[in-house]
């Protein structure tokens, strides 16, 4: 159990979100509830980007890596900043395109380019992904709230998902939109207080080489880094977003520097951790830092911190999974209203929040979750890519992402999850597309 000082502060930040989701629904329009009434401005667009790529459970994966690699892990960092910026002009098409074609997901872009049967492929890859995604931010907001409360992980974990799902229910991508700009401005006491405890702490030279892991894993790191942003259809949506072409710019640009900077900070708190509690799980070593090292009042900060990366991710996460189905599966078979796909969207949101926590609750390897999501994830980049600058063959496409899956299934189901067979089924993906180009002549 913590202090009531503490405790106190993470019940005001409950409330918090939940006053702004409520706001968010009033005069709530459809296309606010879908895309936010694509107005986002760059300030807004730079806090939701990093808000929801930062989210709690990959910094807390992250932080487990860096306590088993070191200042090393920073190269996932860096490449997700450099695919930042390299993506620009990918989303200033986006943005044409959507404001023209009224696209309200991924999915919608690549319709005509990936055809029906590629796209439900597509769509099943994200779903995978962005499932992944939800646990992790469920499973550390449940260890994090049980450590506050004492109460079991089980319900810490359903309790957080509910907070979630009030908001969402109420206002959709706004209140996404809204919590993270909220959730952002609190991830920097995060990094605040990560610098803190780095300066309590002395940090063996040993831990602060750039190049103790190896050249192939330092590859892996920054493809997995780059490409997973071309992937991220929470990006994407970002995007459509977006007030205008400037902004997309202006606020791509900011979230690249941003995302680097509370990279850098978060790997000093995953080597506070190292230092301070040498023998844990790596799994544990956000919670462990944040509740064993910080004073009270500063705790409370810091979880009130920590629940805001949780839910800036959790609920981008729900929003955009439940979009897959109502969106890019339900309605390419049915038209739908925007009545019915909004009503749509939120009886999935309710079904996916109670699944997602339900599945949290039996598993709690963030790492494995983590490398599972990249595993499945990157085998879209080739030819999403590709698929701006050449005419693919659908049964090309076809290919590469059987082919993708089928290798991802085989690195799982035999236990080799690590950075560098994270890649291999993005690597094949790559090599069989423009092999499908030449064989298929449709």
């Amino acid at each position: 159990m913590i202090a009531n000082i503490d405790l106190l502060l993470v019940v005001i930040y409950f409330i918090i979100v939940l006053i702004i989701g409520i706001l968010a629904s009033k005069k709530e329009t459809k296309e606010g509830f879908l895309i936010a009434d694509r107005k986002v401005n760059a300030v807004n667009l730079n806090a939701t980007i990093s808000a929801s790529l930062a989210g709690g459970g990959i910094l807390a994966a992250y932080i487990a890596l860096v306590y088993l690699k070191g200042l090393a892990a920073i190269w996932i960092f860096i490449g997700a900043s450099l695919g930042i910026l390299i993506f620009i002009p990918f989303a200033k098409k986006i943005k044409r395109a959507g404001d023209k074609e009224g696209h309200y997901t991924m999915l919608d872009f690549l319709f005509s380019k990936f055809g029906k049967q590629n796209n439900l492929i597509a769509a099943s890859l994200l779903f995978l992904m962005f499932l992944a995604l939800i646990l992790v931010e469920l499973i550390i907001g449940g260890k994090i709230l049980s450590i506050i409360t004492g109460l079991p992980y089980w319900l810490s974990v359903i309790i957080g998902a509910s907070v979630v799902l009030i908001y969402l229910l109420l206002g959709g991508f706004k209140s996404v939109v809204k919590t993270d700009v909220f959730q952002y401005l609190l991830l920097f006491l995060f990094v605040i207080l990560s610098w803190f405890l780095l300066t309590g702490t002395k940090i063996e030279t040993s831990q602060l080489n750039l190049f103790s892991i190896s050249a192939v894993e330092i590859i892996g790191y920054v493809i997995m880094g780059i490409f997973i942003i071309f992937v991220s259809a929470d990006v994407w949506q970002r995007a459509y977003s977006a007030r205008n072409i400037r902004t997309v710019k202006r606020g791509f640009i900011f979230a690249a520097i941003s995302y680097l900077i509370i990279g850098l900070l978060t790997t000093a708190l995953g080597l506070v951790a190292k230092i301070n509690f040498p023998n844990i799980n790596p799994n544990n070593a956000m919670v462990y830092s944040f509740s064993q090292l910080l004073p009270a009042g500063f705790l409370g900060i810091g979880l009130v911190a920590l629940f805001s990366a949780v839910m800036s991710s959790a609920d981008t996460g729900i929003f955009v999974t439940s979009l897959f189905f109502s969106r890019d599966l339900v309605s390419k078979y049915k038209k739908l209203s925007k009545e019915e796909l909004i009503s749509l969207t939120k009886k999935s949101i309710f079904v996916l929040t109670l699944i997602a926590a339900l599945i949290a609750i039996f598993i709690q390897n963030l790492v494995f979750v983590v490398y599972t999501m990249y595993n499945f994830a990157l085998i879209l980049a080739p030819a999403v890519i590709g698929s701006f600058y050449f005419n693919l063959r659908k049964k090309a496409i076809m290919l590469s992402l059987i082919l993708g899956i089928l290798s991802a299934i085989i690195i799982v189901s035999t236990g080799q999850l690590t950075a560098e067979m994270t890649v291999i089924p993005f690597l094949i993906s790559a090599i069989s597309l423009p092999i499908g180009q030449k064989i298929f002549k449709i």
